[in-house]
């Protein structure tokens, strides 16, 4: 095993125990809650129908389909799941239940989370940091990435509870950093079909990552072989999603996509597809998405640092990395415009700009093309300014997952721009933050917003 080998698998390692360590002992969203009423459903009844399970009352994640109630997630992760929890219990015997797990007790959801969200997550960030030291990246900068990758974005608090899009992710990552030219300037069709497995794996989890992985896919368009070898790749996860689709309600497409699906007694969401409706005003919810009081940037300002080092390898297209990293920016545009003009609620009731989770790997590799090696005075205080909002922030996710907990400095939009604090009044946040943010505490007088309306 090379040097480079060695460090990722510590990497990993140290993640996994941080991961094991932190993983939440229980349920506390509808999302997870669905999924796993899928997951008990399988096991207990060998269906996907959720009618029988305990889970299914709790959550209004659901579509109501020929009279027969399903999870509305893509199944795929439920599929995978499902025989982990088989075996979490056959050798635990711990039961999969809607109570949360005592902290010393035996959980199946604690160890189901861990081994389907915080094992992958880690084994990425391993990955990436095997990847950046064989290409010649100083062991320096390779860690501060990998760290802040971490434990300066979302990625941090949604590996400690049951979610598509963590895992989503790290697929991504690793269909992006196998796209990347070989260190022997050879592209073997092994190397496409895995990239390309990947992808289909992070389609099948996350549908909306079919932009970026389309336009990685894509990239060798002149050389039919590699196109024809990433297909194949992608083909395997995406059939076995479209199949299951298929015996839910035959169609390819996930069961939110269900016509009238969310028209069920009590269902709090619009009968469209995913239940949602595009934004009344576009602009402004753009802006709360990316700076304002649910931004992706407000969240992780390290992420701008990302921004800066795809910038830097745009701006050279003599680089190895251009196309790759040209493809993956489009990719990721496209899916910021498909997420800004067709959704209104940033994710719905949760810590950031949930929708935007299954991009943020990708996009936070980039940070080892941000910082030149030489003359640290220019990037040192860009990191003084970004790491601990970051860290401080994604804290906070971990504190609060499925709260809507704004970032620690964010652009408050209404009714005027100014700067915002969350930690002016957190209790004040946390209980009454709505999605217009203009319940959140500014910055410099501290007091409610609505108080100055």
């Amino acid at each position: 095993m090379s040097s480079a080998a060695r460090a990722g698998a510590v990497v990993f390692l140290v993640l996994a125990l941080a991961f094991a360590w932190g993983t939440k002992t229980g349920a506390n969203s509808w999302a997870e809650l669905s999924r796993l009423a899928a997951i008990d459903s399988l096991l207990e009844r060998g269906t996907l129908r959720i009618d029988g399970s305990p889970f299914a009352a709790l959550t209004m994640d659901k579509v109501l389909i020929d009279g027969h109630y399903y999870c509305d997630k893509p199944p795929l992760l439920q599929l995978l799941a499902a025989p982990i929890y088989a075996g979490l219990r056959a050798a635990l015997g711990a039961p999969l239940t809607p109570e949360a797990c005592p902290r010393a007790g035996r959980c199946a959801y604690k160890w189901l989370t861990f081994v389907s969200v915080g094992l992958p997550s880690a084994a990425a960030i391993g990955c990436l940091v095997s990847f950046a030291l064989r290409r010649g990246y100083t062991p320096g900068r390779v860690l501060m990435v990998a760290g802040l990758s971490v434990f300066g974005t979302m990625i941090w608090p949604y590996s400690l509870v049951f979610n598509n899009h963590v895992p989503a992710a790290a697929a991504m990552l690793g269909c992006f950093l196998l796209a990347l030219p070989a260190p022997d300037a050879e592209a073997g069709a092994a190397r496409r079909v895995a990239s390309g497995l990947l992808g289909g794996l992070a389609v099948s989890l996350d549908l909306m990552t079919v932009f970026p992985v389309a336009a990685l896919g894509l990239l060798p368009w002149r050389h039919p072989r590699r196109l024809t070898a990433f297909a194949l790749g992608a083909a395997l996860p995406i059939a076995a999603t479209a199949l299951a689709d298929f015996r839910i309600w035959g169609s390819p497409l996930p069961p939110y996509f269900a016509p009238h699906g969310y028209a069920y007694p009590g269902s709090p969401f619009a009968d469209t597809v995913g239940g949602l409706r595009p934004a009344d005003d576009k602009w402004r919810y753009a802006v709360q998405g990316l700076v304002g009081a649910r931004g992706l940037f407000a969240y992780s300002p390290v992420l701008l640092l990302a921004v800066a080092g795809l910038l830097r390898v745009l701006r050279d297209r003599r680089r190895a990395t251009f196309g790759p990293a040209l493809a993956a920016a489009a990719g990721m545009l496209v899916f910021a415009v498909y997420i800004f003009s067709r959704t209104s609620v940033h994710g719905g009731r949760a810590y950031g700009e949930r929708y935007f989770i299954s991009i943020v790997l990708l996009l936070a590799s980039f940070g080892l093309f941000a910082l030149p090696d030489a003359r640290p005075r220019r990037w040192l205080p860009a990191l003084v300014v970004t790491v601990p909002l970051s860290v401080v922030s994604a804290a906070q996710g971990v504190a609060r997952t499925w709260e809507r907990t704004p970032p620690v400095l964010f652009l408050r939009t209404q009714p005027r721009l100014a700067i915002c604090s969350s930690l002016a009044d957190p209790e004040h946040v946390q209980t009454r933050f709505g999605e217009q943010d203009s319940m959140a505490p500014c910055w410099p007088s501290g007091e409610p917003a609505e108080q100055r309306r």
